[in-house]
Formats: C-alpha cells, sequence, structure tokens
C-alpha cells in the first residue's frame, strides 16, 4: 500500500533548486521515485498500478487553512489535527498518497495574511487546484457552486462546560452568571433561546472561550463538543465538566469537485470502513478522551508515529 507523504515544503522553488546544488538533496529523498532495482519498488508499482486502475488518483492534494485547532493545524513543517489523522487514513485506505498544499489565506483582505474562509477553500477545489478540501467545514455553511460534500467526518453537537468542582449542574443553575459563547455554529443562537439571563461573551475562538471559563472570567462556556473535549483532556484535565450535551444535526464534511462525484463515493467508502473496522474510534478516543457515542463520526486520538508524513507544497 502507498504511503501518505506528509512534509512541509515552504520554501521558493529557486530555493529548492539552490538546496539540491548545495548538496543537501538527501533531504529531499523521501519525494523522489523508488529504486527500480528493489523489490520494495516493483511492490509499490504494482499498488499504483492498481490505485489507478481503481480511478483512484495516484495523489491526493488538499486545501486547508490550517488554522482550526484540534482539528486541522500547522505546527512547523507539520500538519496536524485529528481531520489531519481522518485523510491519512482515507487516503492509505484508497491506496494513495496525501499532498496538503500552502494552507489558504482570505484573499478578500490585503496583505492576505489571514486565514481562508470555506469559501475560499471551496473555490481552490473547484478550481482544480486542489482535490480534496479539509478545513472544518460545517454541513450546514453554505459551499457554494462547484463543490460538493462527502458524508460527515465528525458530529459537531454542542457542550455546555462548567468548572468540575462547582455547584452548577444543569441550564436552569447559570442564571444571570457570564457565559462564553462560540460565535460559530448554532451556539449563539441556543445560548440565547437557553440561558436568556446570562451576560453573553462571544468568542471568536472556542479554545478562547474555555479558557476564559478556566481562569474564571465566566462560569459556563457554550461550544462545540469536540473542541470541549480535546481542551479538557489536554489543558484542564480534571477541572472542566460537561454538564449538557445539545444535539445540533451539524457536522464537519470534506468537499471535492462537483464534476468529481466518483472520489466522493470513493472518500465516503474510506470512512464507512474506518468506521466499521475500529481505526476511527480509536482516532476519536485519542484526541478527544471519549469514544464517539453517535451512530456516526465523532471525537480525538494522536496516531501514534503515523503511517508516514504529509507534505505542504508552495500554491
Amino acid at each position: 500500500m502507498r504511503t501518505c507523504k506528509v512534509a512541509v515544503v515552504v520554501a521558493a522553488v529557486s530555493t529548492l533548486l539552490t538546496l539540491v546544488g548545495c548538496g543537501v538533496g538527501a533531504a529531499l529523498d523521501d519525494t523522489a521515485g523508488p529504486d527500480l532495482a528493489s523489490g520494495d519498488a516493483v511492490e509499490e508499482l504494482a499498488a499504483e498500478t492498481a490505485t489507478e486502475a481503481a480511478g483512484i488518483p495516484a495523489t491526493l492534494t488538499v486545501a486547508s487553512t490550517l488554522s482550526h485547532g484540534p482539528f486541522e493545524f500547522k505546527t512547523g513543517m507539520e500538519a496536524e489535527g485529528f481531520a489531519v489523522d481522518v485523510m491519512e487514513l482515507v487516503a492509505l485506505e484508497l491506496g494513495a498518497d496525501l499532498l496538503f498544499s500552502d494552507p489558504v489565506r482570505d484573499r478578500s483582505v490585503l496583505p492576505d495574511l489571514q486565514p481562508g474562509r470555506t469559501e475560499d477553500v471551496c473555490e481552490k477545489v473547484a478550481s482544480g487546484e486542489a482535490l480534496v478540501g479539509l478545513s472544518s467545514i460545517r454541513a450546514s455553511a453554505p459551499l457554494g457552486e462547484g463543490v460538493l460534500a462527502t458524508d460527515e467526518y465528525l458530529s459537531l453537537d454542542l457542550a455546555l462546560v462548567v468548572h468540575g468542582e462547582g455547584e452548577l449542574a444543569c441550564v436552569g443553575d447559570i442564571g444571570s452568571g457570564a457565559v462564553a459563547v462560540q460565535r460559530e455554529g448554532a451556539a449563539s443562537a441556543w445560548a440565547a433561546e437557553n440561558l436568556p439571563e446570562s451576560h453573553r461573551k462571544l468568542f471568536d475562538d472556542p479554545n478562547e472561550a474555555l479558557s476564559a471559563l478556566v481562569s474564571g472570567n465566566v462560569v459556563a462556556c457554550v461550544v462545540d463538543k469536540p473542541v470541549a473535549q480535546r481542551f479538557r483532556k489536554v489543558k484542564a484535565p480534571g477541572q472542566l465538566a460537561i454538564i449538557e450535551t445539545v444535539a445540533t444535526g451539524d457536522s464537519f464534511v470534506m468537499v471535492v469537485s462537483a464534476d468529481n462525484e466518483e472520489l466522493a463515493t470513493q472518500i465516503n467508502d474510506a470512512l464507512a470502513t474506518l468506521k466499521v473496522d475500529g481505526r476511527y474510534d480509536e482516532l476519536v478516543e485519542a484526541w478527544f478522551g471519549e469514544p464517539s457515542q453517535r451512530g456516526d463520526f465523532g471525537p480525538y486520538t494522536a496516531m501514534p508515529d503515523g503511517p508516514g508524513d504529509m507534505v505542504f507544497q508552495n500554491g
């Protein structure tokens, strides 16, 4: 089976050529073709041929802003996150390599230093610059023309979070207290309807909302449940409690070109396989500390060392 290459190339092409000329080409050998004299090369060539015969791309190019922890983000030269790990497993299941392009930026703001929006990622896919869009794209969000959504890979229920050792045990206990609320998704509308007496503070970053709770600036927090689970597991173990889970029906999906329904089907089949054989649930439990509780794709597990590395290219 082919391996996922997830190394980041952020230098300009001219710089890369200079490095190769200076004798540092060994650092780039990972991306070179196999030694055709080896048995591994023959096996890899056979796998490539089988993959292409099945209509699966040899390389899945992915567009992402890499700005949504814990789902997809960039650390140094590496792409990390729960969704990145899911994408790795999908690529492995399809027998394809994996290539992340440079993080997508918001071209409507100059200079284009802001992370891209959902529409920016979808445009990359619709234009053919990438085969897959993977960037915390909500199924409820308008995707625009030229793309279609895959099946979900993570459900987005809401969580009402409080201090673990406090006296707040249900929605009715919040009263007029200060509540940190995630701006995106259904959190704001739910909080306005169900916590009408509370003093609500909106946050663009749900992790900052949770930090406000830990620091004591608010008495409760309403954010996407997977974010709360990951934050509690990594940054505040034993300090936070989820006292209410609110089903929203929303979820994260990938997008592919509207002209490539075959790829959408292949990705959906791979996701289904990962769920049935348990690999998806292992990821969920590792990343979020709890197994999936719905009959679909839910909570994170850092993959051991991963099956390979991810590669970024200049876009």
